[in-house]
């Protein structure tokens, strides 16, 4: 899927963004492997060759607001959708990393016409937990396709905190005249 956006900045202190990001076609796939007993064949007792294939939406708002020259500020928040079906919570145990709402706040700090030092705060949620019945390829034949284990569950969930610092350098210094590089 492509990926979309665009930014609104007329001769403002403020600018806003809007983005939307596609993802399909990521797959995870576990093949039929003998020493494996998930993974055996269902003859033997496992579940076969597992795939799972993904389609993730992700929308996101941006506003920056600019207090001084040397001192502007921004915004950011960002939707994505859960691409792991309920029914097969249980096969995505080892990939849990999926954000829901994720918000944003940073700034940047022009020391000079080269430098910037830049700095966010990110906090993303899962938004509650993916939640889905353990599976036994035992129970196939009575609980079809894949197995669910009556009365059983199994969930996760993530949230995430990072603070990320980095700056910048411009090899060709702004000239403050004329607004020529």
């Amino acid at each position: 899927m492509p990926a979309f956006a665009m930014v609104w900045d007329e001769d403002s202190k403020h600018a806003f963004g809007v983005s939307a990001f596609g993802i399909s076609g990521f797959r995870v796939t576990f093949p039929e492997c003998m020493t494996n007993p998930i993974n055996m064949s269902q003859s033997l007792g496992g579940f076969g060759c597992i795939e799972s294939d993904y389609i993730l939406l992700q929308i996101g708002f941006t506003w920056a607001y600019e207090f001084s020259d040397k001192l502007p500020i921004r915004l950011g928040y960002t939707y994505s959708s859960n691409p792991i079906n309920n029914d097969v919570t249980f096969f995505n145990i080892p990939a849990t990393a999926i954000i829901k709402n994720a918000y944003m706040f940073g700034f940047s700090y022009e020391v000079n016409n080269r430098f910037s030092l830049d700095a966010v705060y990110h906090h993303a949620a899962s938004d509650g937990e993916t939640l889905g019945q353990i599976l036994n390829p035992m129970f196939i034949g009575s609980y079809p396709p894949y197995g669910a284990i009556p009365d059983s569950e199994v969930s996760y969930k993530m949230t995430t905190d990072m603070i990320m610092v980095g700056f910048s350098y411009t090899f060709r210094a702004k000239s403050t005249e004329n607004n020529e590089i």
